[in-house]
């Protein structure tokens, strides 16, 4: 990217600048920039080694050897050297620091004093207590706690070198966001005492073997105090670049004294979340120029689908160009971390029933596209629903403002609801529709139109069942059984009745007494039929059994009635009754209850006995009526409802 392209006329400076760290061929991008010079302001760079002197003192004659015995070199900065040393007069290891001797000048020489300051006066969990500040023939040393572990940064490429401590109950993940909320602990702290880091990065954090995490390097650190005018160096002195390229601010970048302030460390926080979230520094340009350009614009990232949302939103706020649009101090920065440990476990739960929900999906697939599966495969599908539903529901109970588990819980009742709707389970879908909020104007549409189609089909159902109810010929079989038996034993008791007596001479065979014989059975079937009503009319069938019935009788006398007219003979009148009587059966065996075909038969036969042997109507009726309404009765009972229990 050319230089005329930036419109900010600070970076005028910064290409000034450029030119003298090109010239350093050996620095390197992820090492820290120092200035050459920590002030330009000469009464001031007076005045701090005047204080620095008469804070040291003028004994010059402490020795390393004489009361520190040197061990090993354990770590070595861009200017700075630490070793391992034994303290005599405490019999204690202690990290002693001292300025490279490579890199032995003024800049260095006060970049360690002024982090000796720095340090000694923050006293926090997470920055390393300072035992002592003195001067040797190799300059300052800074006497420190000596902590046995692993810098932040090789954990980060080395995963094995991470402290077991760190890892107790959680992943690797979750064990470097943890790490991060301790960095922002010392950080806040040194905020509130008016201190504000510069370069904090992976290399600038220690992790102890026992779970201790120590903020170190605090060379370029400012205060942000005007009472530390001449002691430290201010924000206001600011005038050069200083910092590690990799996670620079752009009021870094720019040297900006108005801009750096404690959102400039917020944004080097959200640089080293970036770096937890991508294995990735936040500025990756290669060399100088570029990557300061790219420092500059810190244009937002578009994170990988893997990174958590929240997450990635919370390091572009940390890292946004503009410092008014990040975090407003580093305990905010911190609590939105802490937020997203505490909504983790809701995450986890939301993938895992993203995950069933899918699952859920491919089942139902299945279902619809090969019908002909056997009921497994359906309660599959609610095996799986169960699960997810309550995946998505327990991730709320968790973090009620969790969106992905809101959708998912959406989608889960959604896809149900399809499912049930097509399935026609209009209970089933109205309760999964009726859990949605806010409705689905889709599903209520489908839901509506689903009730108005089961509804038409009830009614439907409804009409038939009258209808099969209706020509059920088996109700009231037994009561109709019982009553067909009394009428055979009566009709065919009065015809026989009637032949003996005459017999016997006591009456003759003329239409009165045949008329007189007509109107007993009527009187009695009326009688038996009006008693046992509510039991054997039971339906329409039932009814139009008794009236035909009646229709049966009214024939024989109208026939009877029209042979007396002509003048006819009675056993003609007999012989037709007969005839009727058959064919009533037939025609409500054909109508209504085929099974009593039988019985028609029994009449026919009469009607012909009676035409062969005239001599003998009265009995030949008799029988018929007796056999062929007992033939009926027992045809009704074996089909009855209590019969057919019983088998």
């Amino acid at each position: 990217m050319a230089t005329q392209d930036f419109v900010d006329p600070r970076v005028q400076k910064l290409w000034s600048d450029l030119e003298t760290i090109d010239a350093r061929s050996s620095l390197e991008l992820g090492e820290t920039i120092v200035p050459e010079t920590l002030t330009r302001n000469d009464s001031s760079e007076r005045r701090r080694k005047e204080l620095l002197q008469g804070h040291l003192g003028e004994d010059r004659d402490l020795d390393l050897s004489r009361g520190y015995h040197i061990l090993a070199t354990i770590g070595e900065g861009g200017m700075g050297l630490v070793r391992l040393a034994n303290q005599a007069a405490l019999r204690r290891e202690v990290a002693v620091k001292t300025v490279r001797p490579d890199r032995l000048e003024d800049a260095t020489v006060d970049s360690l004093l002024r982090e000796s300051l720095i340090t000694g006066r923050l006293e926090h969990p997470n920055i390393i207590p300072v035992h002592t500040l003195s001067t040797t023939d190799e300059g300052p040393m800074l006497v420190m706690k000596h902590v046995e572990g692993v810098s932040w940064a090789e954990t980060l490429l080395d995963p094995d070198r991470m402290p077991p401590r760190f890892q107790a109950g959680r992943d690797l993940f979750e064990a470097h966001l943890h790490i991060l909320l301790a960095v922002c602990d010392a950080l806040h702290f040194a905020h509130n005492k008016g201190i504000i880091h510069r370069d904090l990065k992976p290399d600038n954090v220690m992790l102890g073997n026992f779970g201790e995490v120590y903020v170190l390097d605090w060379g370029l650190a400012v205060s942000m105090n005007p009472d530390d005018e001449g002691i430290l160096p201010l924000v206001s002195e600011i005038d050069t670049v200083a910092g590690t390229p990799h996670y620079m601010a752009p009021e870094m970048v720019v040297a900006d004294p108005e801009g750096i302030g404690p959102r400039t460390d917020t944004y080097l926080l959200g640089a080293i979340l970036h770096e937890i979230l991508t294995d990735t520094p936040r500025h990756q340009a290669k060399g100088f120029p570029a990557i300061f350009i790219e420092a500059y614009r810190s244009a937002p990232v578009e994170y990988h689908h893997d990174v958590p949302a929240e997450l990635g939103a919370i390091a572009n706020r940390a890292t946004a160009a503009d410092p008014d649009e990040r975090f407003p101090d580093t305990e905010s920065f911190r609590l939105a971390i802490a937020n997203y440990l505490r909504h983790r476990d809701s995450y986890r739960l939301t993938q895992t029933a993203n995950r069933r929900l899918g699952e859920l999906q491919e089942a139902i697939d299945q279902w619809f596209a090969d019908p002909d599966q056997d009921e497994s495969a359906r309660d599959q599908i609610y095996l799986l629903f169960a699960p997810c539903r309550f995946g998505f529901e327990q991730a709320l109970d968790i973090w009620s403002d969790n969106m992905r588990a809101q959708r998912g819980r959406r989608a889960a009742l959604q896809t149900m609801a399809d499912f049930e709707l097509r399935q026609e389970d209009e209970k089933a879908a109205s309760l999964l529709i009726n859990e949605l909020s806010p409705p689905d104007p889709e599903l209520l549409e489908r839901l509506e139109a689903l009730q108005e189609l089961l509804s038409a089909r009830d009614s439907r159902v409804q009409r038939l069942q009258r209808i099969e109810h209706a020509v059920d010929i088996n109700l009231a079989s037994r009561e109709r059984a019982i009553m067909a038996a009394i009428l055979g034993i009566v009709w065919g008791a009065v015809p026989a009745t009637h032949a003996a007596l005459i017999r016997m001479g006591f009456i003759a065979l003329d239409y009165t007494t045949y008329f007189i014989q007509f109107f007993g059975p009527l009187s009695l079937a009326a009688i038996v039929v009006f008693t046992m009503r509510r039991r054997i009319i039971a339906n329409a069938a039932t009814l139009r059994i008794i009236q035909a019935i009646f229709v049966n009788l009214a024939a024989n006398f109208l026939a009877r009635f029209c042979i007396w007219l002509i003048g006819g003979p009675i056993t003609t009148a007999i012989a037709i009754e007969n005839v009727i009587a058959a064919f009533c059966i037939a025609l409500i065996a054909t109508l209504l209850d085929r099974r009593i075909w039988a019985a028609s038969l029994v009449f026919a036969a009469a009607a012909i006995g009676v035409a062969l042997a005239p001599n003998f109507a009265l009995e030949i009726s008799a029988l018929a009526n007796t056999f062929g309404l007992f033939a009926v009765a027992v045809l009704w009972w074996l089909r009855s409802p209590a019969h057919q229990a019983k088998r």
